[in-house]
């Protein structure tokens, strides 16, 4: 057993705080205008990169360095560890005035640890689609300055991509559809994950409407039972530790699926209706990529591919400052 000695709190300028919702639905306080922040989320860097204020990130997690392609500062960031674990001893030595994390990881341990730092805890997820608007405008309102007319001009974009295509979908027949998640088990997305949520405004009629909950094992009788017209596969592929190339890796995994024994009646496989999702995409704020690239995948003759590119394109142009895409 050994002690750590952490720094106390700075005692310069007296700080500003604000009172704001976080993603637990509770009443919190945290530093207004934070210079230092630590971002235990790709989805929260993501944010604040959109609002204008990937600067102010000191420290970040090695799962979210890995996403250099879409943010390339966190290249310069100190790795605090695991998003799950962070290491408290780097995040003392950082001082920051704030730290996002999920609503659930790390563990209600975690406001007590930061608590005797003096250091901000604010829970975001910016995961589940119907909350982002909600989650992105809070985040804006603690950030100030420029960020809340970017969250404004970003949601209000948003917003329009969704009406524009449930104004396409609106009298179109509904295929059946079931969610799999990137697993050696067999997980069936829910009715409270993002990924249900996409395939729903994307046209769909997703059968696992009545699993309360992000996910659930269920037998491969099951899915023959429920005979989805479409079966989509999700993998987040900036995460994994793959030989294969993103290609072959979703090559294998949709000849995984079209391959199981006892499937074969199973009307998403009789039609090869079988596809894999980039699941980066299906929670925070570009889940329109996910929404449009199901779409056209049900409907490839109101959808085409190169919409889902060109709206990409703009997203990282437009909102995200990037001087050409990709």
């Amino acid at each position: 057993m050994y002690l750590v000695a952490y720094p106390a709190p700075s005692k310069g300028e007296e700080k500003e705080y604000i009172t704001v919702e976080d993603s637990l639905k509770r009443r919190i306080i945290v530093p207004k205008n934070p210079q230092k922040i630590v971002a235990l989320t790709a989805t929260s860097a993501e944010v604040l990169r959109l609002l204008g204020y990937i600067d102010r990130v000191v420290g970040t997690t090695i799962f979210v360095k890995t996403r250099e392609d879409i943010i390339p500062e966190v290249k310069d960031m100190t790795n605090v560890g695991r998003g799950f674990v962070p290491n408290l001893e780097i995040i003392a030595k950082l001082n920051p005035d704030l730290v996002i994390a999920w609503s659930d990881n790390p563990g209600p341990e975690l406001e007590g640890q930061l608590k005797v730092l003096g250091i901000g805890l604010l829970r975001l997820d910016f995961i589940l689609p119907w909350e982002l608007e909600r989650e992105t405008l809070i985040l804006a309102e603690v950030m100030g300055g420029q960020a809340p007319e970017r969250a404004k001009e970003f949601l209000s974009w948003n917003k329009n991509l969704e009406n524009r295509l449930q104004n396409l979908i609106l009298e179109k027949p509904k295929p059946t559809v079931l969610v799999e998640h990137y697993s050696e088990r067999l997980l069936i997305a829910g009715n409270q994950s993002a990924s249900y949520y996409t395939t729903v405004m994307a046209g769909g009629d997703n059968l696992a409407k009545n699993i309360d909950r992000k996910s659930a094992e269920v037998d491969s009788e099951w899915v023959v039972r429920e005979n989805p017209e479409f079966i989509i596969k999700l993998v987040m592929f900036l995460s994994l530790e793959e030989r294969r190339s993103p290609k072959d890796l979703m090559e294998y995994l949709r000849s995984d699926v079209l391959n199981r024994p006892g499937w074969e009646d199973v009307k998403a496989i009789k039609d090869r209706r079988v596809y894999v999702l980039d699941a980066d995409t299906s929670g925070g704020p570009r889940n329109f990529t996910s929404i449009y690239q199901v779409a056209h995948w049900f409907y490839p003759d109101l959808v085409r591919e190169d919409e889902v590119e060109k709206l990409e394109k703009e997203y990282f142009e437009r909102f995200q400052g990037f001087a050409s895409w990709p």
